[in-house]
């Protein structure tokens, strides 16, 4: 008997990573147009992807992995190459990010959307967005993906806001999937306070900042610099949330815009179409603050809440009844902007 296959480091995940790394670096892959579903509003529709596979011997990176982890006889057994496969596979997401975050070092914008193991070639084959016309499903730029610890963060879902400090236990903010709706990241460099709010058309920012300002030590002055992240290209959205927080400001509670993070600027009807977006879309989409960094706002992160096992994404049981929801307010607003025009 022999140590059967376990990897508490993640040695295998880096097998993996640096192999496809590797071989997507160097043009080792093959384009293959393809007919991606689309879910949308009303009803679903369809779009063309061509997408960059790299094709990699499952062999080759079991292999890699058992010499780091110095199992020798586990070469020819059965149940730790099952135990392998399975392991990479139960994965797929977190690999997914680890190889777009390490393609981005190397100035390579890339979207790894999924990672299969062909059972007839025994080979792993990842696939890489690499154009379509359907905006949402396009290669995005992003900031440095957040990998946690996850107990560390506080999730901000929407119409919620969220506050924390650089002492906190739970120091980092982060919400996701920015489609018509706005994040407001601010932070006060000499108190250490972070914010995070995550905007849609019908929440009471209003109401929320006179909370925030009330709750916040009146004997403290609080200057806080903020920047928009997400919304729509008609920016009607961003134009009310800068209005309200000039309402709200005084001497002892002020904000200063910070406009260092430009967002791909998408249409309210490309929302409409479209609730399912690339990986790449999904992380541009996204924000971590991360309070203890020295410059929160300079650093902010991307985050993607499938990698978070606590992420309440996970308690969600409608998640597509919920998008659908989103998505049919968002139709409706439309329409209104139809009728105003």
């Amino acid at each position: 008997m022999h140590a059967h296959f376990v990897d508490p480091s993640g040695m295998t995940l880096d097998a993996l990573v640096h192999s496809a790394v590797a071989s997507y670096e160097n043009g080792q892959f093959t384009e293959i147009s393809t007919t991606l579903s689309l879910y949308g509003v009303s009803h679903d529709s369809h779009t063309d992807v061509t997408d960059r596979q790299v094709t990699l011997s499952a062999r080759m990176v079991f292999d890699e992995a058992c010499k780091k982890l110095s199992l020798a006889e586990g070469l020819n057994c059965r149940d730790c190459r099952v135990s392998f496969l399975n392991h990479l596979l139960q994965h797929e997401a977190h690999i997914c990010l680890r190889i777009m975050q390490a393609l981005k070092t190397r100035n390579i914008h890339s979207s790894c959307e999924s990672i299969s193991f062909n059972n007839d070639s025994k080979n792993f084959e990842l696939s890489f967005r690499f154009s379509s016309p359907t905006v949402t499903q396009h290669v995005a730029p992003f900031a440095d993906c957040f990998f946690g610890p996850f107990d560390r963060m506080q999730e901000v879902c929407q119409r919620e806001v969220g506050l924390s400090c650089a002492k906190s236990k739970k120091p980092v903010l982060a919400t996701w999937h920015l489609a018509s709706c706005v994040a407001i990241a601010a932070f006060d460099d000499h108190n250490r306070v972070g914010l995070l709010f995550h905007v849609d058309d019908d929440s009471n920012l209003l109401d929320s900042l006179r909370g925030l300002k009330d709750h916040l030590s009146s004997k403290t002055p609080y200057h806080f610099t903020y920047l928009l992240l997400g919304g729509s290209s008609d920016n009607t959205l961003r134009r009310r949330i800068d209005h309200t927080i000039k309402q709200v400001a005084c001497e002892q509670f002020s904000f200063v815009k910070r406009d260092i993070a430009p967002t791909t600027a998408f249409s309210n009807e490309e929302f409409y179409k479209d609730s399912q977006w690339s990986k790449s879309v999904r992380l541009a989409r996204s924000v971590a603050l991360d309070c203890t960094k020295s410059d929160p706002l300079g650093e902010l992160m991307s985050y993607e809440p499938h990698i978070n096992p606590s992420s309440k994404l996970h308690l969600r049981s409608n998640t597509r009844e919920e998008a659908e929801e989103v998505m049919a307010r968002l139709g409706r607003k439309m329409k209104r902007l139809d009728v105003l025009g």
